[in-house]
């Protein structure tokens, strides 16, 4: 008689039926994930060309003289004068803050640099997390766009980091502290003499639109959204970039590209939702 430890179990062959379900549901979960990454590089590939496009004809095409940017840069610093809010108590204060702590400073000027990043990132975790979120967001996006591209031309406007020679003593923290000239040839050329507005501003708040969507838990999104755009708006002056009117400019292009999505949503006879009010506020969910 054998042990019934020597006994081998018999093996339970599953059902036939269960593991071609098995197999289906796993090749079903397969083209959700391929087509999830395809969709993903495609609104992200979409995005990069657009912003390229944006800068390739915001540095070639709408060019207009140095003399005018300057007489412009002038006009926004008499004009902040005025409403008690000078270079002399915002601006350069900050900058010099700043440059007195290396840590600070280096962590603006990467800040700055990296704003097409967030937009990407942001952007990213929408397409995965909240698809329909995105798609909605994406037209403040494209508005934004599209209200900001002429806005170079119309009102061209030095940066503060070229106002020393008028004895605004600031600093191109990025080319001084950073080691990066910014330059307006080649691939990630830029135009020199377009600050206003701050599009630093404007993508930052698109960024944050996508974030709140993409995270809408205990409105985490939204936190980290609001102050993504508040520290960007302390990097754009802290680095010499912008006046803090070129930040109300970016805000000014927002409000302009929510009008007109709902103009254009009330002309197609479309009830679409607010990409901001979607993002931030009761339709988004959490009310």
């Amino acid at each position: 008689m054998r042990s019934l430890s020597n006994q081998s179990e018999p093996v339970q062959e599953q059902p036939v039926g269960r593991r071609a379900d098995l197999q289906g549901f796993t090749l079903l979960q397969a083209r959700r994930i391929s087509r999830m990454i395809l969709n993903l590089i495609v609104q992200i590939g979409t995005i990069y060309l657009i912003l390229q496009a944006y800068s390739l004809v915001r540095r070639s095409i709408w060019q207009r003289s140095s003399t005018v940017a300057f007489a412009h840069a002038l006009q926004v610093i008499d004009f902040q004068r005025a409403l008690w809010l000078p270079v002399e108590r915002v601006e350069l204060p900050l900058q010099r803050f700043a440059l007195e702590h290396d840590w600070i400073i280096d962590f603006f000027n990467a800040y700055y640099r990296n704003v097409k990043p967030a937009v990407f990132l942001a952007a990213g975790l929408s397409v995965i997390f909240a698809p329909a979120g995105f798609r909605r967001v994406r037209r403040l996006f494209l508005w934004a766009t599209i209200v900001a591209l002429p806005w170079f031309a119309l009102y061209p406007l030095a940066p503060p980091r070229f106002m020393a020679p008028y004895g605004y003593e600031f600093i191109d923290t990025l080319a001084v502290v950073g080691g990066t000239v910014s330059k307006s040839g080649g691939l990630a050329g830029a135009n020199q003499y377009a600050a206003m507005p701050s599009m630093h501003i404007g993508w930052s708040i698109v960024a944050a639109a996508w974030i709140a969507v993409a995270i809408p838990w205990m409105r985490i999104g939204t936190v980290i959204g609001v102050t993504h755009v508040m520290l960007m708006g302390l990097a754009v002056m802290a680095t010499g970039n912008h006046f803090w009117l070129d930040i109300v400019g970016g805000l000014a292009v927002i409000a302009a590209a929510i009008g007109l999505d709902r103009v254009a949503s009330r002309w197609l006879g479309a009830v679409r939702p607010s990409p901001v009010r979607m993002a931030f506020g009761r339709e988004s969910g959490w009310g």
